[in-house]
């Protein structure tokens, strides 16, 4: 029979198979894998992902510790370390004491604290500075977070629910109080 014919083999005028190896597939994952790990953290600090990351988890710990306050009547406090940027919850025990409850957060690396501002303490630029969680709200708060990147956000505590509100600007308590 002459017209039967063979599958090519050659591939590009190779007499080599088409494709790739599995080897080669697992080579370029493991290298795509390893930009990524290397290039997000510097796209997060350009674009302020760990700054959103952070409001996320402390307007989530606003909440928690709202509720938390008016289901169990204890009072709260969130207390934070504005140079070593980290914050704490405390619980008031029998004495009226405040007891540190579980550990230490830490804000991401490259978010700092830019100041806190309560009714009860004003504007708090350096040292520690807290929030007050009561079972009938939470004492007013705005904290205001910088990134590396210059970002700021301000978090806007709600009094009566304890739900923030993020605004991508400086906040003053003035304008805060005025409804701005």
């Amino acid at each position: 029979m002459h017209g039967a014919s063979r599958p090519e083999t050659k591939c590009g005028g190779r007499d080599a198979p088409c494709g790739f190896t599995l080897i080669e597939i697992i080579l370029v994952i493991l290298i795509i894998g390893l930009v990524t790990s290397l290039v997000m953290p510097r796209i997060n600090a350009f674009t302020g992902g760990d700054l959103r990351g952070t409001t996320r988890h402390l307007a989530g710990t606003f909440r928690y510790l709202t509720e938390e306050s008016a289901t169990t009547k204890k009072r709260f406090r969130l207390h934070y370390d504005l140079k070593e940027g980290t914050y704490w919850v405390e619980t008031q025990n029998d004495e009226g004491e405040f007891v540190q409850d579980g550990g230490k957060k830490f804000l991401p690396r490259g978010v700092s604290f830019e100041d806190v501002v309560t009714l009860q303490q004003g504007k708090v630029t350096s040292g520690e500075s807290f929030t007050d969680f009561f079972p009938l709200g939470v004492e007013n708060t705005i904290l205001h977070l910088r990134d590396r990147g210059g970002h700021l956000f301000s978090l806007i505590v709600n009094p009566l629910t304890g739900r923030m509100r993020v605004v991508d600007r400086y906040v003053d308590i003035d304008e805060r109080v005025g409804g701005k």
